[in-house]
């Protein structure tokens, strides 16, 4: 999970933009087990991975937190592109929170919770939760 969050700090940088995330596949390797993912076109895995990205922020929910991922990521239209300071400025205000005070407190919180998130959307089987006849 650690690894995970990790990762996400580098996108962080750059946002949900296939044509940047193209820096940032790693994440995207530790998320897919299929050895052709791995050898795919980088565009195509960017492309994925931007995918994964939104779904796993709108996993997060429509209220203030999920808001404020989606703003933070850039994987809704209206923040797709804008620059880090800009998506923390609007991910703050999600949170009714000035952006040094989101930046300080909040931001890891959101990583590591868009960690979990993606973690359970992952193809590693080990990922997924135990069914009720693994409990029992």
């Amino acid at each position: 999970m650690d690894l995970i969050a990790e990762r996400l700090r580098a996108v962080l940088k750059v946002g949900a933009r296939p044509a940047k995330l193209v820096s940032c596949l790693e994440l995207l390797d530790l998320l897919v087990t299929s050895t052709t993912q791995s050898h795919a076109d980088p565009y195509r895995r960017a492309i994925e991975l931007a995918r994964r990205l939104t779904e796993a922020a709108d996993s997060l929910g429509n209220g203030a937190v999920g808001r404020s991922a989606q703003a933070l990521f850039g994987t809704t239209t209206d923040t797709r592109g804008r620059l880090l300071k800009d998506r923390r400025r609007l991910a703050a205000a999600e949170l009714d929170l000035m952006p040094s005070t989101f930046r300080r407190y909040y931001e890891d919180d959101l990583i590591e919770d868009l960690a979990v998130a993606l973690w359970r959307s992952s193809d590693e089987p080990e990922n997924s939760w135990p069914s009720s006849t693994d409990i029992g």
